[in-house]
């Protein structure tokens, strides 16, 4: 079936979509080359491959249920039922021989199912709107996009019966509030039905009809990089060539590196780390809220025990340990460390847990203050990494 590619009301592409909803051809006629999403612009068939990433990933946890209580072949066939429709930017796909437009069914200002943590034959899977926001939602962890009181919020959950990662996303929320730091998405524990875990977490929506998240994976493969440089340069570079200044970028990846650092988060990955786009402009306004930090304070991994674990920890980000990560902050000291959560603090959020122990919370807590002092010798000019060397 033919589809026309759209960004809001501006037709992008001509593109052809088969009964799985995989995209099979890309039309040689582009209405608007402007237009097109940036991932992938750099290789062949980049728009195919933009399309099949951006369904719902199978290793979403319960997604593969669903799918099958539903009758969805696959991600795509989900992602096209619902006309690729999204709350992180404003494409969207439009049939080629229908007449609606984009007030008729974007997310932002129509209503929409909240169908991922709802029963199959429950009211609330039943409900009247046509479309879902959550065939285009990404990351691993359970999670649902709904309405509440009028807003678009999301609800997250866990990897496993405790409440780990939602308990990190209030925390990190709290270290930048007490930072007096203004671009982060703030996290609220929820409890949500019918799941193994005490807690959820809830947030609202930090985009709009008007401003759109671009990951910086999209930035770095929009273009192809020079093997001289790093990828942390090449989306910089970027980034500055699309709206944003280099001093803006800086001041926010510092904050958000020590943030992590503190918090030993080790999954900023390019999908993690985001822009904020005009959407009429097309130009970049400042670098997303930080966003997506529940997989820290060594989520699923073995707590360290001594300080040789900590100078070894592990990362998924523009490197692949902390040390070299933190050689892309420039200035270590934005983050004030006499104005971080006290340990008390954290294990007072830990214990809200029932299925946390006593032992894991005391070793959380100790590897949290652990961390701020390495920070604190860091700042102080000093390298706790240097026995290694």
């Amino acid at each position: 079936m033919l589809y026309i590619l759209m960004h809001k009301d501006d037709p992008v592409v001509v593109v052809s979509i088969d009964q799985f909803g995989q995209m099979t051809d890309v039309n040689k006629k582009v209405y608007n080359p402007a237009l097109l999403p940036l991932r992938h612009q750099s290789v062949p068939n980049g728009l195919v491959k933009w399309w099949k990433e951006r369904a719902v990933p199978l290793s979403r946890h319960g997604i593969e249920q669903f799918m099958q209580e539903r009758g969805f072949e696959g991600p795509e066939e989900y992602l096209v039922k619902n006309l690729g429709l999204s709350l992180s930017d404003t494409y969207w796909i439009k049939p080629i021989d229908s007449n609606f437009s984009w007030s008729d069914i974007n997310l932002y200002e129509n209503d929409f199912r909240s169908d991922f943590f709802s029963t199959p034959g429950t009211d609330e899977d039943r409900e009247i709107p046509a479309y879902s926001a959550n065939s285009s939602l990404q990351g691993d962890v359970e999670k649902t996009w709904a309405i509440m009181n009028g807003e678009r919020v999301l609800i997250k959950g866990n990897s496993s019966h405790q409440s780990s990662e939602s308990l990190n996303e209030v925390l990190a929320s709290e270290i930048y509030k007490r930072q007096g730091y203004d671009n982060y998405v703030p996290y609220e524990l929820t409890r949500i039905k019918n799941v193994q875990y005490q807690f959820g977490c809830i947030c609202k929506n930090f985009t709009t009809p008007n401003i759109e998240l671009v990951p910086a994976y999209d930035l770095i493969t929009s273009q192809k990089k020079d093997n001289q440089i790093s990828f942390f340069q090449h989306m910089t570079d970027i980034a500055i060539r699309l709206g944003v200044s280099r001093e803006s970028i800086q001041y926010d990846i510092d904050m958000q590196l020590l943030g992590d650092y503190v918090l030993s988060g080790n999954d900023r990955h390019y999908n993690n780390i985001g822009f904020l786009r005009d959407t009429d402009s097309l130009r970049l306004v400042r670098m997303a809220p930080i966003y997506d930090s529940g997989r820290s304070l060594f989520v699923g991994t073995e707590i360290p025990k001594q300080m040789s674990d900590f100078l070894k920890i592990q990362t998924n980000s523009f490197a692949n340990n902390e040390r070299k990560l933190l050689s892309y902050v420039q200035d270590k000291s934005v983050l004030d460390v006499t104005k971080l959560p006290s340990p008390d603090w954290v294990k007072k959020l830990y214990e809200q847990d029932p299925e946390q122990s006593e032992d894991r919370i005391n070793s959380i807590v100790w590897a949290y203050e652990k961390k701020i002092e390495m920070l604190r010798e860091i700042q102080l000019g000093k390298d706790p990494y240097q026995s290694l060397f």
